[in-house]
């Protein structure tokens, strides 16, 4: 069975990045030194998108952080604000990842 295109792409995506900031995979790789629950409040990952000028696809997130062998189980929660339509709308666009 043939890996999908997009699959073997992200793959490949995440290897050029270790190869291109191998001290910061090895500093997560200290971080994550043995089995881990990965939980991601993603209110916390716009400020970071911002921060950093760009989008923060949690797929792709998700997909980077499996690829460290120690990390059990990634979760991805967001509480919503009543009455804020951006909390609300937000919160339906990542209701499976």
């Amino acid at each position: 069975m043939q890996t999908p295109d997009y699959v073997q792409t992200q793959t490949e995506r995440i290897q050029h990045l270790a190869g291109k900031f191998p001290q910061r995979i090895e500093k997560l790789e200290g971080i994550f030194d043995r089995k881990t629950n990965v939980y991601i409040d993603y209110a916390n990952v716009k400020p970071w998108a911002t921060k950093l000028g760009r989008h923060v696809d949690p797929k792709w997130l998700k997909q980077f952080l499996d690829s460290f062998d120690a990390i059990n189980s990634i979760k991805f929660y967001q509480g919503t604000l009543a009455g804020d339509a951006e909390s609300e709308v937000g919160r339906a666009g990542h209701e499976r990842i």
